[in-house]
């Protein structure tokens, strides 16, 4: 069986296609989060995750455009600027966001003989803008990764077991071996990183092979996004001027 994980896809469907072109044929897919939001095609990236019954966990910025639509934010129509959350808002259907709704905090689940657990971030939630801190190396321990199954499953873990931690958010592309049958994974992220990469012009992703993880990267398209941050009204806030140096150099 072979396994593609991707996370952090954050509407970036350029992106995701040039990973499946590689990765096609891959048997499941594996979100753990952050379908939507910051990007400029969050309708096809969830058209993509439903097409392919990805198994997949809500994120947080999957949240956070929920509960900006359930409190009345609208894409403007007025011509005024708007924010990512409106943007994303205004390109989603219902139907996109009653799949959203539907998405679990996190899932427990089995899969060519080893034991997932998946969830967007670990109970320890550490700086999303430090994703190398002293803190993220908790992972190290057998105790920190016992502690993490055994909240997220419920389950104490058997150590004769194979078990795979599975958690995006932090834009960084890691694989652990632990010991004692743990594996964690994070897939980094199909759009931009954070942290030490933040530049980086590539998506990095995991695919998991005869139980084996492996860690790539793909180069996609940028001038697709050109459009879009020249012509939709943005706000000037960071994230539209952190998007804007790694995929658009305005002309003077």
């Amino acid at each position: 069986m072979k396994i593609l994980i991707v996370s952090d896809i954050h509407s970036n469907y350029p992106a995701l296609q040039a990973i499946w072109e590689k990765e096609k044929d891959s048997d499941v897919v594996l979100i753990p989060g952050d379908l939507v939001d910051w990007g400029f095609f969050p309708h096809e990236c969830v058209t993509w995750a439903r097409e392919h019954d990805a198994i997949i966990v809500a994120g947080n910025h999957d949240h956070e455009v929920l509960d900006a639509y359930d409190s009345g934010v609208r894409y403007p129509t007025d011509g005024t600027s708007c924010t990512f959350h409106q943007y994303t808002i205004g390109q989603l259907t219902e139907p996109d966001l009653n799949y959203l709704r539907s998405l679990p905090e996190s899932r427990y689940f089995k899969l060519d003989g080893q034991s997932f657990f998946m969830k967007h971030y670990p109970h320890c939630h550490v700086n999303i803008e430090c994703p190398l801190t002293d803190e993220i190396c908790k992972f190290d321990t057998i105790a920190y990764a016992d502690r993490e199954w055994l909240l997220g499953t419920g389950q104490e873990p058997d150590h004769f077991d194979k078990r795979v931690l599975l958690f995006g958010h932090y834009h960084e592309c890691q694989i652990r071996l632990l010991g004692c049958g743990y594996t964690w994974i994070d897939p980094g992220a199909v759009a931009y990183r954070l942290g030490p990469n933040a530049q980086a012009k590539s998506a990095t992703y995991v695919t998991v092979e005869d139980g084996l993880p492996s860690a790539h990267s793909v180069s996609y398209p940028m001038d697709v996004f050109e459009p879009y941050l020249r012509d939709v009204p943005f706000a000037e806030d960071s994230i539209y001027k952190k998007l804007s140096r790694i995929f658009f150099t305005p002309q003077t």
